[in-house]
């Protein structure tokens, strides 16, 4: 018997999303600090990145 197309993309969900569990379990496990690591990094970049924008276009106020 032939399944539908719906059924077919219902079961590709269903695949992609155990697909999708099982790597975050994976990270969970094994490579926690890393991650954690690799975040915070990014955030103390992009606040390095803000603060040098801030230094090189100073807020101009408009003469009365």
């Amino acid at each position: 018997m032939m399944r539908g197309f719906s059924d077919l993309v219902a079961r590709a969900s269903r695949v992609l999303a155990s697909a999708s569990s099982r790597s975050r379990t994976f990270l969970a496990g094994s490579q926690t600090s890393s991650w954690i690591e690799l975040k915070e990094k990014n955030v103390s970049a992009r606040r390095r990145n803000q603060h040098a924008g801030h230094v090189r276009y100073p807020i101009q106020f408009a003469a009365p």
